[in-house]
């Protein structure tokens, strides 16, 4: 009976175990999460973006607001690179982002993602700079177009035409 109970204890070890249950650590690593992250915000889905964060609540607000104030005609994200310091609990994300504004207006930048384990899983640390690098608390992004005054058809004396 005791040979019965470990071979059934063995088999529920190893049947949890590839599972990725978070009994051994997040179950997903770093880079997927940040991928997943930037992946959800350039498609615009700012709430599956923000469930990659510490603060989803906060992350989707932001999110919205400057999608909303850009009106982005597409929004390309890419992954760089992954490093994983202070033993397996801090990683760092460089990833590029290029806005496409529409009528031939791009806007590129490069910036980091910082991700910590939590509970089972790796999340974003939130932070407005995790939009764009130059982004602070309290702070957003807008657009505004500014047409430019028409100088005025002047004749060859400089009187108005």
């Amino acid at each position: 009976m005791r040979v019965n109970r470990l071979a059934t204890l063995a088999a529920v070890v190893l049947s949890i175990a590839p599972t990725g249950c978070g009994l051994f650590g997040p179950d997903t690593s770093p880079e997927e999460v940040a991928r997943r992250f930037l992946t959800a915000f350039a498609s615009g889905d700012t709430a599956g973006a923000a469930a990659n964060t510490d603060s989803a609540d906060a992350a989707k607000a932001l999110m919205d607001s400057v999608r909303a104030a850009l009106k982005p005609a597409a929004v390309a994200a890419e992954l760089d690179g992954v490093t994983i310091t202070e033993r397996d609990t801090l990683a760092v994300a460089t990833f590029t982002v290029r806005w496409d504004l529409g009528h031939g207006r791009s806007w590129p930048y490069q910036g980091t993602l910082r991700l910590r384990p939590d509970d089972d899983a790796w999340k974003v640390q939130w932070a407005p700079a995790v939009l764009q690098p130059e982004l602070a608390e309290q702070q957003s992004i807008a657009l505004r177009e500014q047409e430019p005054d028409f100088a005025p058809v002047l004749d060859r004396d400089s009187v108005p035409a």
